[in-house]
């Protein structure tokens, strides 16, 4: 499978949730077994307990859906907190400067990072595109669904070119 294969099935699989939102409090169905999923073990996660933020987690699950054993993030709960994630990517080099097609753009928050969203494309204007759980159509950071939306990358928003990652991967993971 090709790079632009692997960030099709992404997209692709994450636009089949548009319109799916959450009961209450980040819980429902979508939002339970995304995070349930990943997390595993609530003791684990960050911030504790069921009803956790699941920007991550979807982004994660869809990832898993699209691509199996081949979603180059390993499943681990921090893998559900945005600011680990953002680091993480600065740990394997994938962060890069300007957005392309299926990369992941954290935005920033409070010096750190606080959401995160699949990049669809462009406008004309320059802004992303993107496909995002717990947001709405305002692009809140804890809204109840899965949105389609633009923003504008800033320079503290970090962006994740996460097919890097397969360059050095020999095997499912």
């Amino acid at each position: 499978m090709t790079p632009q294969e692997r960030v099709d099935a992404l997209i692709r699989t994450a636009q089949e949730f548009l319109g799916t939102v959450e009961e209450a409090n980040n819980r429902g169905p979508l939002c339970d077994f995304a995070n349930s999923y990943l997390i595993q073990d609530w003791r684990d996660y960050p911030l504790g307990g069921k009803g956790a933020p699941w920007c991550a987690s979807f982004l994660y699950l869809c990832g898993r859906l699209a691509l199996g054993t081949y979603w180059p993030f390993p499943r681990k709960s921090w893998v559900s907190n945005v600011q680990t994630l953002a680091e993480w990517g600065k740990q394997q080099g994938i962060v890069v400067a300007d957005f392309i097609r299926g990369d992941l753009l954290c935005v920033g928050h409070n010096g750190g990072w606080g959401h995160v969203a699949i990049i669809t494309g462009s406008t004309p204007e320059g802004k992303a595109t993107t496909v995002e759980g717990n947001s709405n159509t305002g692009g809140s950071f804890s809204g109840n669904g899965v949105y389609e939306l633009v923003r504008t990358v800033k320079p503290q928003d970090r962006i994740l070119r996460w097919t890097s990652l397969f360059s050095n991967q020999t095997g499912p993971l």
